[in-house]
């Protein structure tokens, strides 16, 4: 799951409920959340996130 932490300013990908693979991955941004622009690519096993063109990235593995 992508979310945001708005008491923290932190964007994240969370794995908790995965079955194999657990944790919280995540980057506090600068910017007001309706000013970020985020792009997601996903594919078979991976997920990368993109923020603000790039200036933080995340990127997970995933499985079904």
């Amino acid at each position: 799951m992508i979310g945001f932490d708005e008491s923290s300013s932190e964007i994240y990908i969370d794995r908790e409920n995965s079955t194999h693979i657990k944790g919280r991955h995540g980057v506090k941004i600068d910017s007001p959340l309706n000013e970020t622009r985020l792009i997601y690519i996903l594919d078979n096993s991976s997920i990368e996130l993109f923020i603000n063109d790039g200036e933080s990235t995340i990127t997970d593995l995933y499985f079904a």
